[in-house]
């Protein structure tokens, strides 16, 4: 796993990197880019995205746009890559075997889509599974080390994902094995009894929640979110409204990453609930 530490002050950001396979570290690593090109970056985007959803709202099939929109994706992220990464860094996210990248940085770098950043050669949403951590979120609960964690599961609530049932039992039944429960405390929701008002009642006063099934996008972050049975939409200003606040969520969900712009809006769920940390896997 690659651990990619990025501080940043004033226009300056800090690079510090840990190759976990002992293929060696770089540290105090320096580029400089102004807010300004990181806000115009995010902003044109955005407006990629809002094109791409549009068409596909409509139920468009124009290859060619979208062919388009993909293209200036890559032009975009590239150009920010070699802005923003010092040269070092570039040369190592593009050489490394490494399928693991976990990113560890400033709060003022949160709303940057990393996954949509291009090295040249491919998005690193294509060449990583990658992890996010951002500094300065952290939970105001307070972990003891002798207090009970407390787990929620939920598997496929749609009834449509075989593997997203299957994954939700097999992690409930090898956790109930190996771990006792009086450290740690699991429920297991799936299929139809996830309903919203019963997940919002679930979700509070969770310490871990590992959700896998399908993902609900919109140009409005707060409107995205988890669906679930009866095809409704938990979205993240409900999630937000219900003083969710927990310490890890693992988003396993169904999605084609052959459509990079869909990943803009999978990182802003990043911020719709305040997690401290917040995982996420892709399946095609």
């Amino acid at each position: 796993m690659l651990n990619l530490i990025i501080d940043r002050v004033g226009s300056v950001n800090v690079f510090n990197i840990l190759d976990t396979s002992g293929s060696g570290s770089e540290s105090h690593l320096q580029s400089t880019i102004d807010e300004d090109l990181i806000l115009e970056y995010i902003k044109e985007i955005e407006n990629l995205v809002r094109v791409s959803n549009a068409v596909n709202s409509k139920g468009m099939n124009h290859k060619t746009l979208e062919t388009e929109i993909l293209h200036e994706l890559k032009i975009l992220g590239e150009t920010f890559y070699d802005q923003f990464f010092p040269a070092p860094i570039q040369e190592k996210l593009r050489l490394t075997t490494e399928k693991y990248l976990h990113l560890n940085i400033d709060p003022k770098l949160g709303v940057i889509p990393w996954e949509l950043l291009h090295d040249g050669t491919c998005f690193l949403s294509d060449k990583f599974f990658i992890g996010k951590t951002v500094r300065g979120e952290s939970s105001q609960n307070v972990f003891k080390e002798k207090e009970k964690l407390r787990m929620l599961i939920v598997a496929d609530p749609t009834e449509d994902l075989e593997w997203a049932q299957k994954e939700g039992e097999q992690l409930f039944r090898v956790l109930s094995e190996k771990v006792s429960s009086s450290r740690l405390e699991i429920e297991f929701i799936g299929g139809r009894q996830v309903t919203k008002l019963k997940l919002l009642s679930l979700i509070k006063g969770k310490n871990i929640i590992h959700y896998s099934g399908h993902l609900y996008f919109s140009d409005d972050p707060l409107e995205n979110g988890w669906q679930i049975s009866e095809s409704k939409i938990l979205k993240a200003r409900e999630i937000k409204n219900s003083g969710f606040n927990t310490d890890l969520v693992f988003s396993n969900s169904c999605q084609s990453n052959s459509n990079a712009s869909r990943t803009l809006n999978s990182d802003l769920m990043n911020n719709f609930a305040g997690a401290v940390r917040y995982q996420k896997f892709y399946w095609d």
